[in-house]
C-alpha cells in the first residue's frame, strides 16, 4: 500500500511538470490525462 502512495506522489509531481510542457503541446496533454485515468482505475482496483 505504501508503494501505491509513493506512486501517486510521483504521478502528482509528474503531472505538475507535464502540465508546464502541455501548455504548449496539446497532444501530450491527452497523454497526461490518459495516465491520470489509468492511475484512477488502479486506485479503484486497490480499494475493491
Amino acid at each position: 500500500m505504501r508503494l501505491l502512495a509513493a506512486l501517486q506522489d510521483n504521478v502528482v509531481r509528474y503531472e505538475k511538470e507535464f502540465g508546464k510542457m502541455t501548455a504548449t503541446n496539446p497532444k501530450s496533454r491527452d497523454h497526461a490525462s490518459s495516465l491520470h485515468s489509468a492511475m484512477v482505475r488502479l486506485k479503484h482496483k486497490q480499494s475493491l
